[in-house]
C-alpha cells in the first residue's frame, strides 16, 4: 500500500543527521528521496562515522548512516563543477521538494539558490536548514547539534546536578527533534501548494528546533530573569515525582496530584503509617522535608524487582515507568507491539532494528522498504531517466563529475 507521499519527489543535499532525518521521514512517508553526494569527499561522512560491530553477521556498521538513509536512492554529483550544478538542475526542475543545508553564499554562487530555483520550478518546495537561523551574527557559523541546541539553548548545563558538569548530548537527538520540525513545515507547505500552485522556502534551524525542545524552561526564565533551577534526585521538589532504584533497577514515579497519591504510596510500600507522619501529612510538608522523604522511599524500593514494584504500584493506581537501558528498549515488547521498530535484513549486519518514523496512518501507511544505499548506487538510472545517455555519463565520469 503506498504512503502518504507517494509520488512526490525529494533532492536531498546535504550530510550528517537532521537534514538527512528529515528526508528519511520523508522517504518512509513514501516520497521519491535521491540523496546528492559529493564523488570527491566519498559522500555523507556519516558512512563511516562511530561504526560498531554487529553482534551477528559481518563487518562493521554506521548506525546513523543507517538509520536516516533507509529507503533513498544515492547519485554522486560533483556539484563544485559547472557540470554538476546543471546535473542538479535538471533533477531540480521537476521535483517537489529541495532539502539542503548548503550555505546560502555557496547556493548563490552556484545558482542553486531559492531564487533561482524558484525561477526554474515554481512549484518547488525549497527546505533549508542551518545552525543558527539566515540572519544574526552567527549565521554563517557551521552547525551542529551539540553546539547549536544542546549548549547555546543551556540544555547541556540546565540537565547538570547542582556542581555538575554539562551533560553530553547522545547521537543525533537534538538533530532528529529539528528533522520533525523540518518535515512539518514541509507538509505543510505542500498543502498550501494544492491550495495556491506555488511553492515557497521554509526554513529551520538546530538553534530554533533547541529553543523549542526547551520553551518552558526559557519563558520561566524571561519572566523571572533568574536561571533555570538544576535539580537533583535528593532535593526535586515532590518526592512523588522521582526515580527509585529498585532491586534489579529503576522505575520512575510521575504523580503529579500529590495528595491523590499519597495514601496509595504509602501502603503501596507498606508503611500506611507513615500517611499520618506530620512532617509529610501535605503537599507542602512533603516539599519541605523532602530529602527525608526520599530517604525512605529509598530504602523500601531496593528491597523488590521492578517486576515486584510495578505488580504492588498497579494495584494502588501509581503513575510509573520502568526505567531501561538502551538494549533493553531495543527489546521493549510494547515497540515491537506497535511497529516502532522494523527488523531489516541488511546484507552485512544481519538482523538490525531500525527505528520507524514517529507517526503512523490508517490508509497510506510509512514503510521501511530498503537499507541505506551504496555510494552512487544509483546514479545511473536516475541520470538516465533525466535523458543523459550512456555516452553522456562516461564523458561525467571522466570529468570527475560522477562515478
Amino acid at each position: 500500500m503506498a504512503g502518504p507521499l507517494a509520488g512526490v519527489r525529494v533532492i536531498e543535499m546535504s550530510t550528517w543527521a537532521a537534514l538527512p532525518g528529515a528526508g528519511v521521514i520523508l522517504a518512509d512517508m513514501g516520497a521519491d528521496v535521491v540523496k546528492v553526494e559529493d564523488p570527491e569527499t566519498g559522500g555523507d561522512p556519516t558512512r563511516g562515522f562511530q561504526l560498531v560491530k554487529p553482534a551477528k553477521g559481518a563487518g562493521e556498521f554506521a548506525p546513523v548512516w543507517e538509520q536516516d538513509n533507509r529507503n533513498k536512492k544515492s547519485v554522486t554529483v560533483n556539484v563544485n563543477r559547472p557540470e554538476g550544478q546543471e546535473i542538479l538542475r535538471k533533477l531540480l526542475k521537476d521535483a517537489d521538494i529541495f532539502l539542503t543545508s548548503t550555505r546560502p553564499a555557496t547556493l548563490e554562487r552556484f545558482k542553486l539558490s531559492y531564487q533561482h530555483l524558484r525561477d526554474l520550478n515554481p512549484r518547488l518546495i525549497f527546505a533549508h536548514l542551518s545552525g543558527f537561523g539566515p540572519k544574526g551574527p552567527d549565521s554563517d557559523r557551521a552547525g551542529y547539534d551539540s553546539i547549536c541546541f544542546w549548549s547555546r539553548v543551556g540544555i547541556a548545563l540546565s540537565l547538570a546536578e547542582p556542581g555538575g558538569n554539562p551533560v553530553s548530548p547522545r547521537a543525533a537527538m537534538g538533530d532528529h527533534t529539528t528533522s520533525l520540525t523540518l518535515v512539518g513545515a514541509i507538509t505543510a507547505a505542500l498543502y498550501a501548494r494544492s491550495q495556491t500552485g506555488k511553492g515557497q522556502m521554509v526554513q529551520t534551524s538546530l538553534f530554533h528546533a533547541g529553543l523549542w525542545f526547551s520553551s518552558v524552561d526559557l519563558v520561566s526564565s524571561s519572566v523571572t530573569q533568574t536561571d533555570a533551577k538544576k535539580l537533583a534526585r535528593k532535593v526535586v521538589g515532590n518526592p512523588l515525582v522521582n526515580s527509585y532504584k529498585t532491586k534489579d533497577g529503576w522505575i520512575t514515579l510521575v504523580n503529579l496530584q500529590s495528595e491523590r497519591f499519597w495514601d496509595p504510596i504509602c501502603r503501596a510500600i507498606g508503611q500506611p503509617e507513615l500517611a499520618k507522619d506530620p512532617r509529610f501529612a501535605t503537599h507542602q510538608t512533603r516539599m519541605q522535608n523532602g530529602p527525608p522523604l526520599i530517604d525512605i522511599f529509598d530504602a523500601a524500593f531496593t528491597k523488590h524487582t521492578t517486576a515486584e514494584w510495578i505488580a504492588k504500584l498497579d494495584r494502588e493506581g501509581i503513575r510509573w515507568g520502568r526505567m531501561q537501558t538502551v538494549l533493553d528498549c531495543t527489546k521493549d515488547e510494547q515497540a515491537w507491539a506497535n511497529g516502532y521498530f522494523h527488523k531489516l535484513d541488511h546484507p552485512e549486519a544481519g538482523e538490525v532494528g531500525l527505528v520507524t518514523s514517529p507517526m503512523q496512518f490508517s490508509d497510506t501507511p510509512t514503510s521501511v522498504r530498503s537499507a541505506a544505499p551504496l555510494l552512487g548506487q544509483h546514479t545511473e538510472e536516475v541520470l538516465l531517466e533525466k535523458g543523459y545517455s550512456w555516452e553522456d555519463l562516461e564523458k561525467l565520469k571522466t570529468k570527475g563529475v560522477i562515478l
